[in-house]
């Protein structure tokens, strides 16, 4: 029963208009194109203007850090997937991003009372290491189902 539940959030997260991959509530303005969505949904106007890669690297680290604190820990982890990947799509190689001296990558991750898996995460998105990040994040959604 536990199981067929998961699998079911997991699909709905996972589909086109679901709460993860191009919302419907993001797709209001006009018609939907081949990957699902709109000319002017908000991600594709904020990277337009020039903002997309620190909106991605923000949000992914946002979605991270509540994760285990929300009460939508799946769905969370979901959204930062997905930012994450989009970061790895991006056409500019991703490079190291500067943490101040109080904002360790580190101290973050014990702040927020992370696992290990997301601490390295965490540690992976602020050395511009997007596909390592990836990696733990998607490592973790799977021992979740277990």
């Amino acid at each position: 029963m536990t199981r067929r539940l998961l699998n079911g959030v997991k699909e709905e997260l996972g589909k086109v208009g679901g709460p993860v991959i191009h919302p419907e509530h993001y797709n209001t303005c006009g018609e939907r194109g081949d990957d699902g969505s709109v000319e002017y949904e908000p991600i594709k106007v904020i990277e337009a203007w020039g903002w997309g890669e620190g909106f991605c690297y923000g949000n992914a680290i946002k979605y991270i850090l509540r994760a285990p604190h929300k009460g939508s820990e799946r769905a969370d982890l979901e959204k930062a997937r997905w930012y994450l990947n989009r970061l790895c799509e991006a056409p500019r190689p991703p490079g190291p991003h500067a943490s101040p001296s109080s904002c360790y990558p580190m101290q973050v991750a014990l702040a927020w009372r992370l696992s290990s898996r997301l601490q390295r995460a965490i540690e992976y998105i602020a050395a511009g290491s997007y596909h390592g990040a990836v990696e733990e994040v998607s490592k973790y959604l799977d021992e979740m189902e277990d």
